[in-house]
Parts: structure tokens; C-alpha cells; sequence
């Protein structure tokens, strides 16, 4: 078998930060880390003085009794300047501006789950009109969906799509210009909330009431069976490649089967005992005859 071997063509060059005098070999140098600390901390006074104080003697006298919230609030505000800091030192500006493009892409989606779903839907499920006609609802959503695309000027996940029309609705709704088509997404919405196809989207899924007398839900599927237990369906988590999965069958099948093939081979080995008495019995007779 043949291998391939790289050749060493010129010296190896060692990573620069971008941050002047650092290579990155001086990441592994304490000496050197403390300089670079010594930079950030210079940095972060000079934008921030009052921010730096307080993380100074945050750090210097952690022993100080200060709130939760206190100690949260600083840690996010240092946040900030830290990724100002490693973007910089790693040179990794243009990777750091798509993640926080991609991340800002998503903000239709945030927002039409906390003021549409979580404070137009679920307080008034109850209030919600049933859907007449299922399909006709079904069609006026997609055409939501691909004005929001037509107007984004690109493709849309289905999720997307429908958060960023829905963020449009209540856009013109405080303009002053209510849409009859408001109602008609609350509907699909109330429709679709525990709707098992619509488990992944984020924009359903809100923390649920938990019954510590019955944590894990169980159905009993054979009401003459009560060892016979399964999940709701609509939280099982399973894959095309899961064989385990691939065929349910009620426990005491596997069990009488095991209790057959048991009762066959004893019938068999009975059989072949009974067999072995009577070509003893014939022998005996022959002998006696003799």
C-alpha cells in the first residue's frame, strides 16, 4: 500500500495575533498572558472607567456581598469588551460579523414567539374560534409565507417565513391598520401549538406544567395488560434507523412464544424417549424369546 508523505518545503511559520508584540506561542507563556491581561484591563478602563472599577473590585474582593443580579449584570457588561478582545487577538472579525448576522436573521422568529404565540395565543386558547376549513386556513398561511419570502427577497424556512409575516401583521396593527389576516394566524397557531409536526420549531415550544406525582406520562395501550407500557406518541423520539423501534409488539407475544418452543422441544424429547422405551421393550422380547 502506498503512503503519502508531506514534505517539510520551508520553515513553519508561527501564527501572529493581532495584537502587535504577541505570537501565539506566547499563549502558553504566564509571563506573557499576564501582558496581554494587563492590555485588555487598559482597554476596558479607557472605554468604560466606571465598569472597570466595579469589575476590579469584583475580582479583587469577591468576598463582598453583592446581589445576584449584581454580580450577572457585570459579568454580561465584561461580556461585550472580552469578544471585542478575542475577535481581535485571533483575527476572526469576518467569521464573528456572519455568526452575529446569522444569529440577528433569527430575531423574527424571538419576537413572534414571545408577543404573538406566548401573548396573543396561549391566554386565549380558549377564546380562539375553531377552524371551519382546515385546508383553506392551510392555503391563506402559505400565502403568508411566500409574501414574507417575496418580500425578504430569498428562500425562508417555513418558521421563518411565517414569523416574519406574522412581525408584519403587528407592525401595521400599531400603525393603526389591523389585518382580518391577525385572526386567521392565531387560529393556525392554536391549531398547530401541540401539533406533534410542529415539535421543532421554537416558536412552540414554552416550558410545561409538571406533575410530580406522574413525571414520566405512560399510556397502557392492552387494558387486560397493565405490564404493557409506552410513552405518549407524540414524544417519542425515534429515527428511521432505530430497529428497536421497528415493530411494537404487545409483551406477552415474545413470552408465549418462548413458552411454545419450550413446550415443542419437550414434546419432542418425550417423543424421542418413548422411542428409546419401546426399541427396549422389542429387545427385551427378543432375549426372553431366545
Amino acid at each position: 500500500m502506498k503512503t503519502s508523505e508531506m514534505k517539510n518545503t520551508g520553515p513553519s511559520v508561527e501564527l501572529r495575533l493581532g495584537i502587535t508584540g504577541f505570537r501565539y506561542s506566547d499563549l502558553y507563556k504566564p509571563d506573557r498572558l499576564k501582558e496581554l491581561l494587563d492590555i485588555f484591563d487598559c482597554e476596558v478602563a479607557g472605554a468604560n472607567p466606571d465598569l472597570f472599577a466595579a469589575w476590579d473590585d469584583y475580582r479583587n474582593h469577591p468576598e463582598k456581598p453583592r446581589s445576584a443580579p449584581q454580580i450577572s449584570a457585570l459579568l454580561v457588561a465584561m461580556a461585550g469588551h472580552l469578544s471585542q478582545f478575542v475577535t481581535r487577538l485571533f483575527g476572526i472579525a469576518p467569521e464573528v460579523e456572519a455568526l452575529a448576522a446569522a444569529t440577528a436573521d433569527q430575531n423574527p422568529v424571538f419576537r413572534f414567539k414571545i408577543d404573538f404565540v406566548r401573548r396573543r395565543v396561549i391566554p386565549n386558547l380558549k377564546k380562539i374560534a375553531p377552524v371551519a376549513d382546515s385546508q383553506l386556513l392551510e392555503l391563506e398561511m402559505e400565502q403568508l409565507r411566500e409574501d414574507a419570502m417575496w418580500k425578504a427577497g430569498r428562500q425562508l424556512d417555513p418558521e421563518l417565513a411565517i414569523a416574519m409575516a406574522a412581525v408584519d401583521l403587528m407592525q401595521s396593527e400599531r400603525a393603526g391598520e389591523p389585518s382580518p389576516t391577525m385572526e386567521r394566524l392565531k387560529q393556525w397557531c392554536a391549531a398547530h401549538l401541540h401539533d406533534p409536526a410542529y415539535r421543532h420549531w421554537v416558536s412552540f415550544r414554552f416550558p410545561e406544567s409538571i406533575d410530580h406525582f406522574n413525571l414520566v406520562p405512560l399510556q397502557r395501550p392492552n387494558p387486560t395488560l397493565s405490564q404493557q407500557l409506552i410513552g405518549p406518541d407524540g414524544r417519542l423520539r425515534r429515527t428511521a434507523s432505530d430497529m428497536f423501534f421497528a415493530e411494537r409488539r404487545p409483551y406477552e407475544e415474545p413470552f408465549r412464544e418462548a413458552q411454545a418452543q419450550e413446550s415443542q422441544s419437550e414434546e419432542q424429547n418425550q417423543g424421542a424417549g418413548n422411542q428409546s422405551l419401546k426399541l427396549a421393550d422389542r429387545h427385551n422380547h427378543s432375549i426372553k424369546a431366545t
